[in-house]
């Protein structure tokens, strides 16, 4: 009897024990990055690239044998609902953007592989004429660690579309344009609105949310100057068509010379913009691009 008691306490200790170390072992497998939230976005800890996600809302297999990719999850919502079909995209926050994207599956979810190095970045969530959703990461851990972003699309789009107007022809298939926002804080509105589809001297943009201002349409294309529309808004809530006239270019020529004849090979130069030209462009947005 007084052998059972003992080992009943025994039992016991050990149990104990165990309790106490689970309870005090850290997981070494999340990393220490918890991203903000707002209404229409959502960002979930990281998880480790080598473990599979087996939760009810992430059922998609994240595993990347390859180290250099980083797999980025993107749960698209439409009112809080899973959203098929949307169009996922991850953005490098270039001047010229290299751009990842993926549809939904059933679930509302996108799997994209970006490089294991890439940041910041921007992903963003469309479908047919709600306003585009991103949210922009920073300071992330280098590596191939999944990151997971919902992303909710609740609010009717304003279609913005840029007429180009010109003297001489514009080729269509090496024309690209993006919307401008006023500052820094504005692309996260408008940041995926780049496009390189141009059909009758029109440019069709992806719907973007009602009440920003003093956006711009910057456009290139091949044998004319970059044009810049007027600045606009959607405070109105309506869709609009806004014209950007482009100003005929011209290539410069020639070389630099010292002042006794010697040519300089090695220089740079900078152009600045003057007269009609210069009120087209404002400077501080050009810089933040």
């Amino acid at each position: 009897m007084e052998n059972s008691k003992n080992n009943y306490i025994i039992i016991g200790l050990a149990l104990v024990f165990l309790f106490l170390s689970a309870c005090g072992k850290k997981d070494n497998n999340n990393d220490d990055l918890l991203l903000s939230e707002s209404n229409n976005v959502k960002t979930v800890k990281t998880s480790s690239a080598t473990e599979k996600i087996t939760d009810n809302n992430y059922s998609s297999e994240t595993v990347t044998e390859d180290e250099s990719l980083r797999p980025v999850i993107v749960t698209v919502l439409e009112k809080g609902s899973p959203s098929q079909g949307a169009l996922a995209s991850v953005n490098n926050c270039a001047e010229q953007p290299t751009i990842w994207s993926a549809k939904t599956d059933k679930k509302g979810i996108a799997k994209i592989l970006i490089p294991a190095k890439q940041d910041p970045f921007r992903v963003t969530a469309m479908k047919d004429n709600f306003a585009m959703v991103s949210y922009k990461t920073n300071r992330l851990i280098a590596g191939a660690t999944p990151i997971y972003v919902e992303l909710n699309l609740n609010e009717q789009g304003i279609i913005i579309t840029a007429n180009l107007i010109a003297d001489k022809e514009i080729y269509e298939n090496e024309t690209s344009a993006r919307i401008i926002p006023a500052n820094d804080a504005g692309w996260k509105s408008v940041n995926a609105t780049i496009l390189c589809k141009c059909e009758n001297n029109k440019i069709i943009f992806p719907p973007i949310k009602k009440g920003l201002k003093k956006l711009r349409i910057k456009v290139k294309t091949k044998g004319l100057a970059e044009a810049f529309s007027d600045y606009f808004d959607t405070t109105d809530g309506e869709n609009k068509i806004v014209d950007v006239k482009f100003l005929t270019g011209v290539k410069l020529d020639g070389k630099i010379v010292e002042s006794d004849g010697q040519i300089i090979t090695n220089f740079f130069l900078k152009a600045t913009p003057c007269g009609e030209f210069q009120k087209m462009v404002n400077r501080d947005i050009l810089m933040k691009i």
